[in-house]
């Protein structure tokens, strides 16, 4: 089951960023680093 993701939306500063996390609990950088690239990316279409 390495190959479970979880698929989402988030909107922030009126901007819809999608971000896909996938289910590894042996590494936790990679959900977070998704995550920072998401918001790193609204901030500078912003």
């Amino acid at each position: 089951m390495n190959d479970t993701y979880l698929y989402g939306e988030m909107f922030s500063e009126n901007i819809l960023t999608s971000y896909r996390i996938y289910g590894d609990r042996k590494s936790l950088l990679t959900p977070l680093i998704i995550l920072h690239g998401g918001l790193l990316a609204a901030l500078i279409i912003y």
